[in-house]
């Protein structure tokens, strides 16, 4: 590579690659990072998404809802086709058969009973007036639980009163027999239509799966205590024996086996869903646009890279592509310059916002569980405060019971006082022989009245023992055995008895009672020993409604709940909305129940999109909570950002327009003027004049461009003249082929040639050249032609008379303004062929010997004419034969450059006319080739 190509190549070349290989490495180190991205979001959405669909399922094949959607059909198609229609006894026929659950329904019409399946005699003397006791009131109620406890108590077993029967009304409710979970089901409709259902043997949970999805594609079920699956279609149950597996020991609830994406759901029971989805399908389906820009950024990065160090060694392209980007115009390479300057880091700033935009927006999702089980916490921990009231209860009924008797209105002041409902509220005050004074309970009907008569005497014996008298001294065996099992420490109850005047909670059965006590130690009569029970549950559920409702009118941030646990399942959302898929929320909900998982969700509502986050309450274990956040409420926070984003790219934008218009002004059109004043002075457009737009360095060089211009015209004039000095065409004499050519890198020049037939016959070739350009060399070659002219064609003066006039000329003129000339002139005689060379500092002449096919120089060291006083002449001779030839030349040819670059030189030269001398190429030919 040449000094010069290099020096080219250094600047804007290399600096426009070095630039687009960093900007291209930042927009793969970008892409690669925005696919990690786009992967890790597209696995979470897939595992979600197969999460999500699991809801149906699991709420379709749970116990509870299972048996709540085959009464739901069976209630549907009473009201549509009538109890005694074929329909129905088919629906019930198939509810038996293929969802293998096996019934007693009962059928009423305005609380009487007008049908039945499966029922025999007993159930017919219990259900038949059943829902009108259930509709009783007051004293007509109480007899009605009398009447009917024990055959409540044989049907469904303890705590299954009718006041708690009344109260699951619309409920799914769930009772053990002999270990085996059932259901029932009651609702009286407006309408009319009473029913009660008994699911008397609901199915196992594989049973309950295979009625409904057997044969899916997608679904599988198993229970990996028994060691049974059932898979999804086209695979077996020992791959889905070990995806569990492999799922469970990977610690989560997703997996990849057998060439599928499994997700698994359990619940406490031990069942288990899965989803399967192929894994290739799920990999066509994976955004690979950022793949693709990672791909080809890093490929243009690399070849960057390879042309760069290309133009550093010196190899191709890399030497190409930096001399054609050198090779731009100042106009391309100024608005490439601002471009990387300025452009490119205004994508780039855009870019990197965008990222920080989605950046946030995943904060933000991924704070929506914490956000929504905040939200949540205060329905679960609201009960504590009914929890207080409630012992708030125990004290205002204590301390007036001092100076009032215990009665129901007491009871009603003091529940209203302290914002506590009457449902399944107890109250009982006893005297010093725990004898009731009022009780609130049916000792026909509650079962822990016996309970209750043995600890009241224990109670009032430890803390009130002068009130007893000699009671006091009447023990029964119940109370001995009792008094020894309250007083130890180890089943837990010594501190209930030993711990007066405060409230207790209990966990009987499934939900938290509290229970409050209490004895009068201080007075002599009246009330000895007091109690207050409140069911938790019973007041967590009407809390929660209360606040639920309150907070119906939300938008943005909704709180809903639903009841569902192991005793009994609404299936209703509270507060009730219209716009509100019920079906979706309520599958979520279930799930959450199962799985005792927090659960995330993406629902609508109205066409809006929400979050929803479904969490069971634990503490009474009553609800399921869900909450639901506005995705444009959320995300509008980020609409600030988005702004600012927006109105930076802008102003950058603005900016970088504002910049490019200032440099197109100041920098670019000015060139642009310059390159057409040259382009003007390359077509000789001598009309052409540079426009100044200001007085700045742009605005001088338009000046010194329109002079130059102007001067243009002149040179024209001069060169005219000079061409006309010089012959047209040589003078041929027969037998001989003599051809010139001239081309000078200025218009004026020095070059000087000419041809002059002698009188004695022969002829003069001359060939000169002046030191430099411009007119100080046209006015010294013009001088030299003067003098020829002036010396005649006398044979005499040549060659060496000739070359001493214009030696002295030049020495006298030209020599003290440091102007020389070279020059060669040969004589040749037509007739003998003799040739004789007289040189002046010229290029050796080359002489062309066709009988030996050689060339050689005719070599006459001289100096040129006018660099001294006299020369010091010096003639070769030669005989030129047939085919033989000489060329004179000027060291013009010599340093001219190729294509390359590099210069044309002598060995080149030489070799060149030797060659096209042998081959025998006639003059004008040779020269044409050469030149």
């Amino acid at each position: 590579m040449t000094t010069e190509s290099s020096f080219k190549s250094v600047s804007f070349g290399r600096l426009t690659t070095i630039f687009a290989g960093i900007m291209l490495l930042f927009l793969s180190l970008t892409a690669m990072q925005t696919w990690d991205k786009l992967n890790r979001e597209f696995d979470r959405k897939v595992i979600n998404q197969m999460e999500a669909s699991l809801d149906q399922v699991i709420m379709q094949t749970s116990d509870e809802a299972f048996a709540y959607a085959r009464f739901n059909e069976l209630i549907a198609a009473a009201r549509k086709h009538g109890v005694n229609s074929l329909t129905l006894q088919e629906m019930v026929i198939e509810c038996c058969e293929r969802y293998k659950l096996p019934v007693k329904l009962f059928f009423y019409h305005n609380r009487q009973l007008v049908r039945s399946f499966f029922a025999d005699k007993s159930d017919l003397k219990l259900f038949g007036p059943l829902l009108q006791a259930m509709a009783s009131e007051g004293e007509d109620f109480i007899q009605a639980q009398r009447q009917f406890h024990q055959m409540l108590l044989d049907h469904f077993g303890p705590g299954h009163r009718l006041e708690l029967m009344k109260i699951t009304r619309n409920l799914m409710k769930r009772y053990r027999v002999k270990d085996n979970d059932q259901f029932y089901y009651w609702r009286d409709m407006d309408d009319g239509l009473g029913v009660f259902f008994i699911a008397t043997q609901p199915p196992a949970f594989l049973e309950r799966f295979a009625s409904i999805y057997e044969k899916s594609e997608i679904y599988g079920a198993g229970n990996p205590a028994t060691k049974e699956w059932i898979p999804p279609r086209d695979l077996t149950a020992d791959q889905t024996a070990a995806a569990f597996i492999k799922a469970g020991l990977s610690g989560q609830n997703h997996t990849i086996a057998s060439d599928h994406i499994w997700y698994f759901v359990t619940d406490e029971t031990g069942a288990v869903w899965c989803r399967v989805l192929n894994f290739a399908e799920s990999e066509n389906q994976r955004p690979r646009w950022a793949l693709f820009i990672l791909m080809a950024a890093t490929a243009l990065c690399l070849t960057t890279l390879l042309i760069y160090l290309g133009s550093l060694t010196g190899y191709k392209p890399g030497t190409s592509v930096c001399n054609w980007l050198d090779s731009l115009s100042i106009k391309y390479r100024v608005l490439g310059l601002f471009a990387m300057a300025s452009i490119f880091p205004v994508i780039f700033t855009v870019l990197i916002g965008a990222t920080s935009l989605a950046d946030r927006g995943e904060v933000i999702e991924n704070a929506i569980i914490s956000e929504s089980i905040a939200a949540i916490e205060p329905l679960e921990k609201m009960v504590n405060v009914k929890i207080a009231q409630s012992e708030q209860l125990g004290h205002d009924l204590r301390k007036a019971l001092l100076t009032k008797p215990g009665s129901e209105e007491l009871f009603n002041h003091y529940l209203k006082k302290n914002s506590l409902p009457r449902l399944l509220s107890r109250f009982e005050v006893r005297d010093s022989d725990c004898k009731t004074l009022f009780s609130t309970d049916d000792r026909e009907v509650h079962g822990v009245v016996e309970a209750m008569d043995i600890f009241s005497r224990i109670a009032i014996k430890l803390h009130s023992p002068a009130r007893m008298g000699q009671s006091i001294n009447r023990v029964s065996p119940a109370e001995i055995v009792s008094e020894a099992v309250l007083s130890t420490d180890e089943v837990g109850l010594a501190s209930i008895i030993r711990q007066r005047g405060r409230q207790w909670i209990f966990r009987v059965g499934t939900f938290p009672t509290s229970w409050y006590w209490d004895a009068y130690p201080e007075i002599a009569s009246g009330p000895a020993f007091l109690c207050v029970t409140t069911q938790v549950q019973i007041l967590y559920q009407q809390q929660v409604l209360e606040e639920l409702e309150k907070q119906a009118h939300r938008s943005d941030s909704i709180n809903m709940a639903i009841e569902i646990n192991n005793q009994y399942a609404d299936f209703k959302l509270v507060p009730e909305r219209s716009d509100i898929d019920n079906l979706e929320l309520l599958a979520a909900a279930l799930a959450s129940q199962r799985s005792g998982r927090v659960v995330n969700r993406m629902t609508s509502i109205a066409g809006r999109p929400f979050w929803l986050v479904a969490k069971a309450e634990k503490q009474v274990g009553t609800h399921v909570f869900l909450h639901l956040i506005s995705q444009q409420e959320r995300l509008s926070t980020l609409n600030p950002l988005k702004w600012r984003l927006a109105a930076g790219g802008l102003m950058a934008l603005i900016v970088s327009l504002l910049g490019a218009m200032l440099v197109s002004r100041l920098v670019v059109q000015p060139v642009q003027d310059l390159g057409a004043g040259i382009r003007a002075i390359r077509e000789r457009n001598h009309d052409y004049r540079t426009p100044v737009r200001r007085d700045d360095e742009f605005g001088a060089l338009a000046l010194a461009f329109n002079k130059v211009i102007g001067e243009l015209k002149e040179l024209e004039y001069g060169k005219v003249v000079q061409e006309s000095l010089l012959p047209s065409a040589p003078i041929i004499p027969a037998g001989y082929d003599i051809a010139f050519f001239n081309t000078s890198a200025t218009d004026l020049a020095g070059d000087y040639h000419d041809t002059i037939q002698l009188d004695d016959g022969r002829l003069a070739i001359i060939l000169g050249d002046v030191t430099g350009h411009g007119i100080s060399a046209a006015l010294a070659m013009a001088m030299a032609k003067a003098t020829v002219n002036h010396n005649g064609n006398s044979g005499a003066k040549y060659p060496q008379p000739l070359m001493d006039s214009l030696n002295a000329l030049f020495n006298k003129e030209l020599k003290p303004r440091h102007k020389f000339m070279t020059l060669v002139t040969i004589v040749i005689d037509p007739a003998t062929g003799k040739l004789e060379v007289d040189n002046a500092g010229q290029s050796y002449p080359r002489f062309f010997c066709a009988q030996e096919k050689c060339a050689s120089d005719i070599a006459i060291p001289s100096m040129p004419l006018g660099a001294m006083k006299k020369r010091r002449p010096k003639i070769e001779t030669r005989m030129m034969q047939s085919n033989d030839a000489v060329i004179l030349y000027t060291d013009g040819i010599i340093e001219c450059s190729d294509k390359t670059g590099e210069m044309f030189g002598y060995d080149r030269f030489n070799s060149l006319f030797d060659r096209l001398m042998n081959e025998r190429v006639p003059a004008a030919e040779a020269l044409k080739q050469m030149m």
